[in-house]
């Protein structure tokens, strides 16, 4: 195979092998110079260098924590480096000494700084102490250190139980010895109760308008209705059965304050009052247990990072819980869940940074309030995105009559019976209306008309007799025959004339209260009735009234009109006979 063929052939397997040595040099060139390395402060705000990849992130996490807990007590700061190997005839106490010097670990005024060096391939350890700690931490306990805590865990490759176990033991001989600088000595000492009297007011705060908002939620509206009348628009050409609905919700129906759910009124202002004072209540709790941790080294409980996580994942997710509960009161029923998911959704969002943010990071009260100021501009604007549409008016009604103020109550099927007109019960018994009515409350028995509102639904189709009014009206059909009389025009000045007779089907409309019969050819061409056609119509009554309808309406006087102005009426004129008359074959 020629030369430049296997080199093209080989030619991922050489990359492949180019990148791993590149990847696996590079930590050793690191190294070479303390000018390579980045200062993890500066980085990630932590307190941790691992370029051998020696300690998890959990064991990371816990270290950073610790370290933090250290420098609020004493101000003290310890840094842990850890590199592959060093580079070659390096003296890693040089090294360890050399990169102390330059991220500048400790106080300035203090140098009360120490740095904890590992070597993994070198299999070496260094610790770098500060000017200032020389009494603290002499080098004779630092070499015991060494040998009866970090070298043990090491050799059993044990190298993060052998940093906890080093770092522990230093943080705890410092905190023993070094001077308390949790307050300082210009501050008086009752600054420690500022973050509880923070998180009180901010319970009080939420607790006022929490009352506010249940209150307005519960307190009821009044609402007048009118208690005299009829209503034939609402329900007309509905689907809905008046008697599917219970007593509230139709007059919920029939009389609801605003146009639009959307529009409907939200107790933002008593909400406002809940997620600033949830708000304030999480920033006095971080700032409240940082302290606590720090003053109360022997309260273990408190000390522990699962404790920490969920106080803090907590204090920054309190007033959003806490606004979500309240809001719940009014979020619309259909879409409860659903919007009970989202609230959760952001709350979980909202404490899983919180707790990370405060859990490794030291609080100072300045970091504290932008980052808080922060949370609270975004989840308000999330939550406001997410469920803003779900909040309804969920305030009690309270419907009165429109003349006296007092309470409606509805009718009976009693009082119904005896309020309703004889057509009107007819039609209801024909399935043709509904009707459901209210009163006042203190009316004076027996009723009349006059005392009662009434809601009336007309079922599809219905018909109302223009004579009576009444919407008793029958649909039937039948099939007549019909003597046609067409005119042609032949010329200007003859016509001719053709008979044919043809059966048409006919819409028969009768009227169950007055009587009255109308009829209406189907393809619209002839119309008889039984009676004067200007006392009956057939129309189609879609709101409850009677309204003209060209597809299915027709009087009696309709007629059929030819060219020459006659005109023969819809129906016979009702005439009679004795049997004259005669017959014969052709």
């Amino acid at each position: 195979m020629p030369f430049f063929k296997r080199i093209a052939w080989n030619l991922p397997c050489l990359l492949g092998l180019v990148f791993s040595i590149l990847f696996l040099v590079q930590p050793i060139g690191l190294a070479q110079s303390v000018n390579d390395w980045v200062n993890p402060r500066q980085e990630n705000g932590g307190w941790i260098s691992d370029r051998a990849d020696l300690l998890p992130w959990q064991t990371e996490h816990h270290l950073n924590r610790r370290i933090n807990i250290l420098d609020g007590r004493t101000s003290a700061e310890l840094a842990i480096a850890t590199l592959l190997k060093l580079a070659d005839g390096q003296s890693a106490h040089e090294f360890a000494l050399n990169l102390f010097n330059t991220w500048g670990i400790g106080k300035r005024d203090a140098n009360n700084g120490v740095l904890l060096l590992v070597s993994q391939a070198d299999r070496r350890i260094e610790i770098i102490t500060g000017q200032g700690l020389s009494e603290t931490l002499p080098d004779a306990d630092i070499r015991h250190l060494i040998q009866q805590t970090i070298v043990l865990a090491f050799q059993r490759q044990e190298y993060a139980a052998g940093v906890i176990q080093a770092t522990t033991a230093i943080a705890q001989r410092l905190e023993a010895q070094l001077p308390n600088t949790i307050i300082p000595s210009w501050m008086p000492t009752a600054f420690v109760w500022i973050p509880w009297i923070v998180a009180l007011v901010g319970v009080g705060l939420g607790l006022f308008g929490s009352i506010q908002a249940i209150a307005f939620s519960v307190s009821r509206v009044q609402v007048s209705v009118p208690t005299e009348g009829i209503d034939t628009k609402t329900f007309a050409n509905s689907s809905d059965q008046l008697a599917a609905y219970s007593f509230p919700k139709l007059l919920a129906r029939l009389f609801t304050p605003n146009e639009r759910d959307w529009q409907q009124e939200i107790p933002d202002h008593q909400l406002s009052y809940v997620w600033v004072g949830g708000w304030l209540l999480g920033i006095g709790l971080i700032q409240g247990f940082w302290l606590f941790v720090l003053m109360h080294p022997q309260a273990e409980v408190w000390q522990r990072d699962a404790t920490a996580w969920g106080i803090c994942a907590f204090a920054s997710s309190v007033w959003l819980l806490w606004g979500t509960a309240v809001a719940s009161r009014f979020v619309k029923r259909e879409r409860f869940w659903q919007s009970l998911l989202r609230h959760l959704l952001i709350v979980a969002v909202a404490a899983l940074m919180g707790g990370y943010l405060w859990m490794y990071h030291i609080p100072t009260w300045s970091l504290l309030i932008v980052l808080m100021v922060c949370f609270f501009i975004v989840g308000w604007g999330a939550w406001r995105i997410a469920v803003g549409d779900d909040l309804q008016f969920r305030r009690q009604r309270e419907y009165c009559s429109d003349r006296t103020g007092t309470p409606v109550q509805e009718l009976n099927t009693e009082e119904l019976d005896k309020v309703l007109k004889p057509d009107e019960k007819l039609a209801r018994s024909m399935e043709k209306l509904e009707f459901r009515g209210w009163r006042e409350a203190e009316v004076t028995l027996p009723l009349t008309r006059e005392q009662i509102y009434l809601v009336q639904r007309s079922i599809p189709p219905v018909w109302s007799c223009k004579h009576c009014q009444s919407f008793a009206v029958k649909q039937s059909e039948r099939t007549v025959e019909k003597t046609i009389e067409i005119t042609k025009k032949i010329n200007r000045k003859q016509k001719e004339k053709t008979t044919s007779v043809k059966e048409i089907k006919q819409t028969i409309y009768t009227c169950s209260s007055c009587g009255f019969v109308d009829a209406y050819d189907q393809r619209n061409t002839f119309v008889s009735s039984s009676n004067d056609s200007n006392d009956y119509s057939s129309e189609y009554s879609g709101t409850g009234y009677s309204s003209s309808s060209s597809d299915n309406t027709s009087s009696c006087d309709n007629t059929s009109s030819n060219d020459d102005g006659n005109s023969s009426t819809s129906d016979f004129g009702g005439g009679s006979s004795d049997g004259g008359g005669a017959g014969s074959d052709w």
